[in-house]
């Protein structure tokens, strides 16, 4: 991946410390930015998927985020780390910024599954299994389009829905993952 100016970065690394924030101490559960179920109104804003991992693994925090515009299939991916899991911060010059456009043949079925009742159906929040692994794995996957907004947060070990999998399949095919992913 390329360095990007810490102009480029400067959006992503606002998006991605407050993601990082909400992820670390699980505050999406009473975020402001979700309802109950996790759908909000985002009336003006325009369509975009967010997918943020946040990775501890010994003594070490790796930071990662992906979005994609749902209008223009721009996607921007940056990374973050690995930094001291004990509260460094990323600065503007640490992320690893690359981008890219995802062909319509892939974007648009990936926004209408997040469009199915299956996926609109999801709870904000799936708890990984109650103990807490020496490595793990935080998600943070937040969608707005058609004037709504809907986050989703998990752990890993987690149980997650197939909506959840088969999303998360198709993002990685909008990608260029080299996979096939079952209905």
């Amino acid at each position: 991946m390329e360095h990007s100016t810490p102009q480029a970065v400067s959006g992503v690394a606002r998006l991605l410390a407050n993601a990082a924030l909400c992820v670390n101490v699980l505050a999406c559960r009473a975020s402001s930015i979700s309802g109950g179920d996790g759908l909000t109104d985002a009336a003006g804003v325009s369509g975009q998927i967010v997918y943020v991992t946040n990775a501890f693994a010994g003594g070490q925090r790796l930071l990662d985020s992906l979005e994609i515009d749902s209008a223009s299939g721009r996607w921007s991916q940056s990374q973050c780390g690995p930094v001291s899991a004990t509260g460094a911060m990323c600065d503007q010059g640490d992320f690893r910024t690359a981008r890219g456009t995802v062909e319509p043949f892939l974007r648009l079925p990936l926004f209408e599954r997040a469009r199915r009742s299956d996926f609109h159906a999801l709870r904000r929040d799936y708890p990984g299994s109650g103990t807490v692994p020496p490595d793990v794995v935080m998600h943070l996957l937040h969608i707005v389009q058609n004037g709504r907004r809907q986050t989703i947060s998990w752990e890993s070990g987690a149980a997650l829905p197939p909506a959840v999998d088969s999303f998360l399949c198709r993002l990685q095919l909008a990608r260029g993952a080299l996979i096939i992913c079952r209905e």
